[in-house]
């Protein structure tokens, strides 16, 4: 029997289907596996499990600075808390700087239930290939997650272990049944770390670009929200080709995802990356009397 050229891609692509269908029944064996003694000790407990009637999961408190004010109003110092960081409600964040986060880590956000199959296929896929755990595939609902009750004090970042995944998925969707998107969200802008000893949107953009976040720029944002991958890496003090190339990733993202206009990310493209980090003045000239504030 003579084999044409036709034949043989036929059989290159059987070939290809049948190596997809493999891996990919083996990588889902492996989860199902995985999971299962997870998936059991959850439901065992009661303390991650998917039931309406269960008690809500509540997210632990953000540490944030004290402010000191005079009785007419005057502002006289700052108190530093365990981070730097500055809670906003999520009014008061633009929408093109939520869609620049959203754009860099999750853009279905406001589609699925606090995990995406997809995001976790391609992550499996990757880890598979490099015979560990390499992506995280995480949603903005699963870092939320993993901000609040994963990240190790010593370290300062969370183990990459499939239980550990497993267990922030499964309070993930357990989260998406108590708190509406914005809600998450407001929560997520405010407790990622961005860079430079910034947590949160506000604490960054003042670090970064000495203003709040709600006059972030569309670049400025997509900088920002470009860090959170790997902040010393894309740090544009630090390595700025890194982060002009990551920053220009992120624009892309919103340009294909049809959130800004061809006009935008061309300016866009162009502008300057920050040259120096701002530091925000703990106190004011009234030492003394801050002093025996703090003391009280």
């Amino acid at each position: 029997m003579q084999v044409t050229p036709g034949t043989k891609r036929g059989l290159k692509r059987i070939g290809t289907l049948l190596g997809v269908v493999i891996v990919g029944s083996a990588i889902f064996s492996l989860l199902i596996v995985a999971l299962a003694p997870v998936a059991t000790q959850v439901k065992a407990s009661g303390e991650f499990w998917l039931d309406e009637k269960s008690d809500p999961l509540v997210l632990p408190p953000l540490s944030e600075p004290s402010l000191v004010y005079a009785a007419d109003g005057t502002f006289l110092a700052r108190f530093k808390a365990e981070v730097d960081r500055e809670p906003v409600t999520l009014d008061r964040i633009p929408i093109h700087v939520r869609q620049a986060f959203m754009a860099a880590e999750d853009d279905t956000f406001y589609e699925h239930m606090g995990i995406d199959a997809k995001s976790i296929g391609r992550a499996l896929l990757s880890n598979f290939e490099a015979g560990g755990i390499s992506q995280g595939g995480s949603t903005i609902t699963q870092q939320v997650i993993k901000n609040a009750y994963f990240i190790e004090e010593e370290s300062g970042v969370a183990r990459q272990t499939i239980d550990r995944k497993a267990r922030e998925a499964f309070m993930a969707l357990r989260l998406e049944r108590h708190l509406n998107k914005d809600q998450i969200l407001e929560r997520y802008l405010n407790s990622v770390y961005i860079g430079g000893g910034a947590y949160g949107v506000q604490a960054a953009s003042r670090r970064y670009f000495n203003k709040g976040a709600d006059d972030l720029l569309v670049w400025e944002a997509a900088l920002l929200a470009g860090m959170v991958a790997s902040p010393s890496r894309f740090d544009p003090v630090i390595h700025p080709e890194a982060s002009l190339e990551r920053r220009s990733w992120v624009m892309g993202r919103l340009y294909d995802l049809g959130w800004i206009d061809k006009a935008t990310y061309d300016l866009g493209m162009g502008q300057p990356l920050p040259g120096q980090r701002f530091e925000m003045s703990d106190n004011t000239e009234s030492e003394y009397f801050v002093e025996a504030v703090k003391q009280e």
